[in-house]
């Protein structure tokens, strides 16, 4: 078909009306509003091509396209521009560029992932970028899960897939909930616990998860730690929360991490590789039982027992191992929370470094 056809009065015409039509469509279906202004800001070069009059036409047209824009809200996401914006991230090491899906939550499914609610993902300040319909918010709670994309240092995860749940009262409140290898863990503890009830709802399943979250504290050495919420406490640092509660929840995170990197190694080495998601759900079923021991339950956990020695390996002391994704020691971890602040454009008041010495 052959669009540029006829005098050059109707051929200008019909370049403004395509290019008005390829902004318009740019704006309703990217996702990032810089892309959109990159990609209009292109369009703009090739003004050099049209007649002045009609150059005047196209910038008016356009100028009204920002105009409408701008009149609603530049938080674009997946779900498009309705909805209400879902808050949070996914952060072993901060996650950017990762695809994120939210699923009802299904206690009657072994991954308790029911239907895609929304989808959306993580931008380069490792921030969720997700909508969700009102409607469908009435269906909570749900599973958020954290796929793929980068650490905010350039590292690929150890961990490959984070998950979270959030509930309707979270989502209405605008609560941020974040996806790490700790709240992952709690979610599948508590899934261990619950798989031999048949008749557990998504409500029964979101009550079990302050047990499951003690046993993983507990693990950790944050039993005593009252106020650290492993789905809720920030473990980036962000002006107006608590430094040392960032920095515990994200120490214990790293630590667990570390963890789950000497186990890939070990299972590397014996030729049964493991994803990091994979061993995350063989330390949950092990720890259901309130304990690291190879079991669950009093029965041995196969794919555990294929590691030469797993009790010292559980018992290693993950301090003095390197923190994944980085050449740092734990000793270091306050260097990485304040470089990532300053990546993530997060202003920390200087004063609240201070609370960064806890030990």
């Amino acid at each position: 078909m052959r669009f540029f056809s006829g005098s050059s009065k109707n051929k200008n015409t019909s370049l403004i009306a395509i290019l008005v039509i390829i902004s318009t469509f740019t704006v309703t279906r990217f996702t990032d509003f810089r892309v959109v202004t990159q990609y209009i800001g292109k369009t703009l070069k090739q003004f050099r091509r049209i007649n002045f009059m009609y150059r005047r036409s196209l910038l008016a047209s356009l100028i009204t396209l920002f105009l409408l824009v701008g009149c609603g809200d530049n938080s674009f996401t997946s779900s498009g521009n309705g909805g209400i914006p879902l808050s949070g991230a996914g952060v072993k090491g901060p996650l950017i560029n990762s695809s994120v899906t939210a699923y009802r939550l299904d206690p009657s499914r072994v991954d308790l992932k029911g239907e895609v609610v929304a989808t959306g993902f993580t931008d380069e300040l490792a921030q969720l970028r997700m909508r969700m319909d009102e409607d469908d918010v009435e269906l909570g709670p749900f599973i958020l899960e954290y796929q793929g994309g980068t650490e905010i240092n350039g590292a690929e995860p150890v961990i490959d897939q984070l998950i979270t749940v959030v509930t309707i009262d979270q989502i209405n409140a605008g609560v941020p909930v974040y996806a790490t290898p700790l709240s992952s863990m709690v979610i599948s503890v508590a899934s261990e616990n619950l798989a031999s009830s048949n008749t557990a709802s998504a409500t029964d399943f979101v009550a079990s998860l302050d047990n499951a979250e003690d046993t993983v504290k507990a693990a950790f050495g944050l039993e005593e730690q009252d106020d650290l919420d492993l789905f809720q406490t920030s473990p980036i640092l962000l002006r107006g929360e608590s430094a040392a509660e960032t920095y515990l929840v994200r120490r214990a995170n790293e630590m667990f991490a570390a963890l789950v990197d000497v186990l890939a190694d070990e299972f590397a080495d014996d030729g049964l590789p493991q994803s990091g998601a994979a061993i995350v759900k063989l330390l949950s079923e092990d720890l259901s039982d309130g304990q690291f021991d190879g079991q669950a339950g009093g029965l041995v956990i196969s794919e555990l027992m294929t590691i030469d020695d797993l009790g010292a390996v559980l018992a290693r002391n993950p301090p003095s191992l390197r923190i994944p994704g980085t050449s740092l020691r734990f000793s270091e971890l306050d260097e990485i929370l304040i470089a990532e602040a300053a990546d993530l454009q997060n202003i920390v008041p200087t004063s609240s470094m201070e609370l960064l010495t806890v030990t």
